[in-house]
């Protein structure tokens, strides 16, 4: 035969935290609800058959609220559950029905944010891999944490000289109409050269050549704002000197294609 239910208990139209709860014929547990909704055991105790009367008659505990049904199992044991409810007066869940609906916008909000940054991350990665292919059809390009880096080699220049060959020309004309179809995007050009000759020619010709490549690329209607020029002579090599191969490979002009509509480094 099932115990009466004990009547509900409001405390100043507080909203329920915590309850008391018969967990056997004998023990009493103290329960609360956890912000996600969930009703946890705070407190369990031994309880006298006189204490569990009381209990079921008057809930104590401030603030709480308690429903109390009990029935007689298959093995003849006395089981008890609760279930905890708030009964808040109208302003007070006018106020709580307010703070939810600013949560779930402002959920609404970062979800959204979260959807857009993942969407515009996948569209850079999309946009450098093309223009990585696309370049690469023109000029020896590699993928870097720097961006996308296009080599000009020694061959299309005039020997010692910063003079653009006619083939340089059609290359650089080609990556410009490229470049130009995806605003946003920012070209570093950098002349290297070798060890051979004095640190104060090396350092002369390696500005000059990244200064004419810059120049034909504003003719050919980049934005001077997009472009930058600098010379390093030949403090960045990136093959041994001591080899006519490695001596070529050094001399060259880099021009690294960056910005925010190409994002960071493929698979980074």
């Amino acid at each position: 035969m099932a115990d009466k239910p004990t009547e509900p208990m409001r405390v100043g139209g507080q909203a329920l935290l915590e309850g008391v709860m018969m967990r056997s014929p004998n023990s009493m547990a103290v329960v609360c609800r956890r912000a996600d909704g969930r009703i946890v055991v705070k407190e369990q105790r031994w309880i006298s058959l006189w204490d569990r009367w009381k209990f079921l008659r008057k809930p104590f505990l401030r603030g709480a609220i308690v429903l109390i049904e009990s029935m007689w199992n298959g093995m003849g044991a006395l089981s008890f559950s609760a279930k905890m409810y708030a009964e808040d007066d109208p302003k007070e869940q006018e106020k709580k029905a307010k703070a939810n609906a600013e949560a779930e916008a402002l959920r609404a909000r970062e979800e959204a944010a979260k959807a857009e940054a993942e969407q515009a991350r996948q569209a850079a990665e999309a946009l450098r891999a093309q223009l990585l292919e696309q370049f690469n059809r023109i000029l020896d390009t590699r993928d870097t944490p720097r961006g996308l880096v296009v080599n000009m080699a020694d061959v299309l220049f005039d020997t010692a000289r910063f003079d653009l060959r006619p083939i340089a020309r059609e290359k650089l004309a080609r990556l410009s109409g490229i470049v130009l179809a995806h605003p946003g995007l920012n070209l570093d050009i950098e002349g290297h050269t070798d060890s051979t000759g004095s640190d104060e020619f090396n350092q002369k010709l390696s500005e000059q050549r990244a200064d004419t490549v810059r120049k034909y690329l504003i003719e050919q209607g980049l934005p001077d704002s997009s472009l930058t020029a600098a010379g390093f002579g030949k403090s960045m090599p990136v093959a041994d000197n001591s080899t006519a191969a490695g001596r070529q490979q050094n001399r060259r002009v880099e021009i690294i294609v960056s910005g925010e509509v190409i994002g960071r480094k493929i698979g980074k």
